[in-house]
């Protein structure tokens, strides 16, 4: 079984951590082959070249553009975006027939569903095509389509989907996808690469993970708001580390925030670490305010790694957490919900050691890519063989 890899420019929106995972663990079976395609060379070509993975680098555009911001700016992006799709991508697309023996692959394999030149590719050759829909779109990302029938040209020649959550299943089903054609299939986590914390809640301070990017959507103001309604005794007993990147503004707004409240040694920026899976071992906590996650790859990560993981009631949190089982959940639009869930962790740290140790157990059962490949093995199989088998 030889399958094509195809991303977008630099799988921001994509997940190129997972998608890496994905084919550094199904190229163990013997009988399947792996290539990448994307339309820009970078990082992702140099981590194939050094396992040997055969991996090219052609010019393409994504069906999709993503609106950072408003007026004349994001007119004159879109357009510049909308006639490079028009008009360079017919050209990608036989410079890659040149380039690549297509005909050679069985599958091709989409990793986001901001880009379509796979499903072109496919339909024009007569190959098996699979669609992973890892985000929103429009709800999350502000994706909008070039195609007004973007959507129904998907569901008609987009071939079998991945869904990487429910709720991101129901959401692509709204859109107009068939429910027959969407697969629910976690993403999976390396999780023996992740350090685990054998004795959480065994230190004076509480100690608090919050990773992510640094921006609104993660929403790192709602933890600093909820600290600000503890009393100061029950502050003081916790440590919170931001790590990521950010937006300088938003991160200058959480700054002042924490100044105006006299928190500054309760949270620290510890911007971003290439040895996270390690770090993660030395915290308690592992906290998710996210708006709307789409899978909630930090979430397995905090679980994998030992953490009480605690996160808000919106998207796949509440598919990846048992309430007071494996976890905690709070109410998105409630500081006094997640003021409550820190207030009941300082009174219940026996009970906390618990969570943290069930979670541990049931990610590694659900969301360990060394268990979670062997579903995708399954399922490239029944692609091949027509199988409408779905789960």
């Amino acid at each position: 079984m030889k399958v094509l890899y195809i991303t977008n420019k630099d799988d921001k929106y994509g997940g190129a951590q997972c998608l890496m995972e994905l084919m550094d663990s199904i190229r163990e079976y013997d009988d399947i082959e792996v290539v990448l395609l994307n339309p820009e060379k970078n990082n992702f070509n140099s981590w194939c070249s050094e396992r040997k993975i055969e991996n090219y680098s052609i010019k393409y555009c994504g069906q999709m553009y993503c609106k950072h911001n408003g007026g004349i700016v994001f007119r004159i992006k879109y357009l510049s975006y909308f006639f490079r799709y028009f008009l360079l991508n017919p050209f990608a697309i036989r410079k890659i027939e040149k380039t690549i023996d297509i005909k050679s692959f069985n599958l091709i394999h989409t990793n986001t569903s901001t880009v379509d030149i796979g499903m072109i590719l496919a339909k024009r050759n007569g190959i098996k095509h699979v669609w992973h829909l890892r985000e929103f779109g429009k709800e999350d990302m502000h994706f909008i389509p070039f195609r007004t029938e973007c959507y129904a040209r998907m569901n008609r020649d987009g071939g079998n989907f991945i869904a990487i959550s429910e709720v991101i299943k129901k959401a692509w089903i709204k859109k107009g996808i068939n429910e027959e054609k969407i697969t629910r299939l976690y993403d999976g986590v390396k999780a023996d690469s992740i350090s685990r914390n054998e004795e959480p809640f065994n230190e004076d301070k509480i100690k608090i993970a919050f990773c992510g990017s640094i921006t609104s959507f993660k929403d790192q103001e709602q933890l600093i708001r909820a600290f600000g309604l503890l009393p100061d005794e029950d502050k003081r007993a916790f440590k919170v580390d931001f790590w990521g990147n950010g937006n300088p503004e938003y991160m200058k707004h959480l700054l002042d925030l924490i100044n105006q409240n006299h928190m500054e040694s309760i949270f620290t920026f510890k911007g971003y670490s290439n040895n996270l899976y390690q770090e993660l071992s030395h915290y308690d906590i592992g906290m998710n305010c996210s708006h709307s996650e789409a899978f909630g790859r930090v979430t397995a990560e905090y679980m994998l790694a030992g953490l009480l993981t605690v996160a808000s009631d919106t998207g796949a949190n509440v598919e990846l957490i048992q309430h007071e089982k494996t976890g905690l959940i709070f109410k998105k639009s409630d500081d006094q919900s997640l003021k409550k869930c820190l207030s009941w962790i300082l009174k219940n740290k026996i009970k906390c050691v618990e969570l943290a140790a069930n979670g541990a157990v049931f990610a590694r059962k659900n969301y360990a890519i060394e268990k979670n490949i062997e579903q995708f093995y399954t399922f490239y199989e029944d692609v091949l063989k027509d199988d409408k088998r779905r789960r």
